[in-house]
């Protein structure tokens, strides 16, 4: 859930610093949004949080901060293939330690669920999944690519700035090469859910629980049909490629740029990083008022 936090500041331009100090309380929010909990609940999951936070700031973010800089040192070389692959590939290990570290302690929260709770948690999930649905199926397969090609566009903005023409042409071409798979990732997300609501019947036996659900975080792409695991490898590689070919394109205003984004995130997590210990918040989450 951190990470899913720390993407919405990437994705909305959010000081990173400010979303990072309210996750003590903007994570619980996050929760309450799919599922009510009793007050012992509520405490759990705050106590467990406000450890976590603390792993991670302690161990994590100055692993961050190293990463970025030794990227940020000479971008044009780093983010070439096939450089830009092992970078890439760390960028999910950092995911699968940071949810492998999770697992534990959602499974021990969702050891806790009634079997009313259950079926909210699973209502407030398809709800999701319909709505995605439904604004895949009536989007236009023209009004998809345009979508894509502004996201893209506006992300590379925060990155590397205004974009020339030919650097916005092949951003175009990228939109248009990538595969439509909305509706597969839709019935994935189905399918994941499918198998964790399989799980949940062993929430009584945590021998047995706590490993499906380290599983379902931490390797849920292992639930994928073989055209969909086709499919988002494609849409991955063709993207990459994009990376590849505009980082030779950046101009000296460009690479400056993107070297300022990535040594100022550095610094961010610098400053977050904390000492064993050292955080502990007051948790202020609010009541859910559903």
């Amino acid at each position: 859930m951190a990470s899913l936090l720390l993407a919405v500041a990437i994705s909305t331009g959010c000081s990173i610093r400010f979303m990072y100090r309210q996750l003590d309380w903007l994570v619980p929010w996050y929760v309450y949004d799919y599922v009510s909990l009793e007050s012992t609940q509520r405490s759990l999951l705050e106590q467990r949080l406000l450890r976590q936070l603390e792993w991670h700031c302690t161990t994590q973010l100055p692993a961050y901060s190293e990463w970025l800089r030794e990227i940020a040192v000479n971008p044009v070389d780093v983010l070439s293939r096939p450089a830009l692959d092992k970078h890439y590939q760390q960028l999910i290990q950092y995911w699968r330690i940071l949810v492998g570290k999770l697992s534990p302690d959602i499974a021990t929260l969702l050891a806790t669920a009634s079997d009313a709770q259950i079926d909210e948690l699973m209502a407030s999930l398809e709800k999701r999944n319909r709505k995605s649905h439904d604004r895949i199926v009536s989007a236009e397969p023209e009004e998809g690519v345009q979508r894509r090609i502004r996201e893209m566009v506006k992300q590379l903005r925060r990155w590397i700035g205004p974009l020339s023409t030919l650097q916005v042409r092949r951003v175009e071409q990228w939109g248009r090469d990538i595969g439509p798979i909305g509706l597969q990732w839709v019935e994935s997300r189905r399918n994941w859910q499918k198998t964790l609501g399989e799980a949940l019947a062993y929430r009584g036996d945590m021998g047995i629980f706590e490993p499906k659900i380290r599983e379902l975080m931490v390797a849920p792409e292992k639930l994928w049909n073989t055209e969909f695991a086709k499919a988002v490898a494609q849409n991955e590689e063709i993207t990459l490629q994009l990376i590849s070919e505009l980082v030779p394109m950046l101009d000296e205003r460009q690479r400056e740029h993107l070297k300022a984004r990535l040594t100022g995130w550095a610094g961010d997590f610098e400053e977050l990083a904390c000492s064993e210990g050292q955080r502990n918040p007051t948790v202020g989450a609010p009541e859910t008022s559903r």
